[in-house]
Parts: C-alpha cells; structure tokens; sequence
C-alpha cells in the first residue's frame, strides 16, 4: 500500500511540474507575441503601441485638418465627440452665418462648447466659406 501511495504521490507531483511549465511557457509566448507584434510580415506593431501621441500634428492623419466651410455632415462625424445632431447643426449654423470666419465661431453651434472646440480644434480648419468662392 506505501508504494501505491508513492507512486501516486509522484505522479501528483509531476502533474503539477508540467502545469507550471506550461503556464510559464504560456506567458513567455504570450509577452514574444505582444512585444513582437504579432503580425503576419512582422513589420507592424499592435495597434495600442502605434497610437499617434497627443502632440502629433492633425495631418499625420489622412484627410485632416477638415475644412469646415467645405465639410459635409459625414466628415463632420470624423471628429472626436460630434456625432450626427451635432454635425447637423454646424451645417445649419454655417448656412445661417455664410460661412465660418474663424474655428471659435463653433462655440455658437449648440453642444459645442470650449472643451469640445479644444478637443476637435487639431483635425479642422476654416478656408473661404462656399458662398465666396462662387
């Protein structure tokens, strides 16, 4: 019976060895993967290591700055925290004043205030209103 009880023993003890082993092996390959980049070619990093910084210039990113004069309601909700209502109501606002003259002029457009202006200040410009250019 001292010997079943050993072999058993032993048995439990080499389980747990190679259950160690594998959640080791497990988080090393799991850190390789995330720290390598974990794509195909292996030239790309995650997405969460490639966000651009805060102080990254608006026209890093394609199709930025938009012209505010120009934009459409689809481009309008490219901006962080202007959703559908809001871009319609620049569009109205900008209907009813000819144009913005300047950004600050968004603080007239109703949910937009100083925070959301800051917020969405880096990826918009202001050029000739539509009716000039006509």
């Amino acid at each position: 019976m001292a010997n079943g009880r050993l072999d058993n023993g032993l048995i439990r003890m080499e389980r747990e060895k190679r259950f160690g082993a594998y959640i080791a092996l497990s988080l090393i390959m799991a850190a390789f993967f995330l720290l390598r980049g974990a794509s195909v070619s292996g030239t790309q990093a995650p997405p969460f290591i490639q966000r651009p910084s805060p102080a990254q210039p608006a026209a890093a990113f394609p199709g930025f700055p938009i012209d505010i004069n120009m934009a459409t309601a689809d481009d309008l909700r490219l901006l962080p925290g202007i959703g559908e209502k809001t871009a319609m109501r620049i569009l109205d606002k900008r209907a009813e004043l000819g144009g913005f003259r300047s950004i600050e002029d968004l603080t007239g457009v109703e949910r937009i205030g100083r925070v959301k202006l800051d917020r969405i200040r880096k990826y918009i410009k202001v050029g000739a209103p539509a009716s000039a250019k006509g």
